[in-house]
Formats: C-alpha cells, structure tokens, sequence
C-alpha cells in the first residue's frame, strides 16, 4: 500500500509527495520516496522549483505539511 501526500505549492507549481507506506493513516515519521509536480507537462519547471519539491525526498511526511 501507499499513499499521496496533501498538495504542496511553491511559486505557484503544485506539486504531491508520495510515501510508502499504509493508505489512509498518516504516519508522520514515514520516509517520502516520491514527488510528483502537477503541473502541465508541456510547462517547463524552473530548476529552483524542481529542487525545492526533490529536496523533500528522503525526508519525513511531516516535513511535507510544514
């Protein structure tokens, strides 16, 4: 099972992060191992943006909904 983190948005691209671990209880101490920027797949994502949302990867879910 996984899970989808609540959405994030930095310098208006929205973006979830996913952790793996059981769906539908949150457990703050899970590692994210994903994540998926929303936006438009035609738009480019500045680089500053798509570092930002990777920086969380590794991090704990709770980091996530700071």
């Amino acid at each position: 099972m996984s899970q989808w983190l609540i959405k994030k948005t930095y310098k208006g691209h929205t973006a979830v992060a996913h952790t793996d671990g059981p769906a539908f209880t949150f457990n703050p101490d899970e590692k994210i191992d994903s994540v998926l920027i929303t936006n438009s797949p035609s738009e480019d994502i500045p680089l500053d943006v798509q570092q930002y949302f990777d920086s969380f990867i590794g991090q704990s879910a709770q980091s996530w909904m700071k």
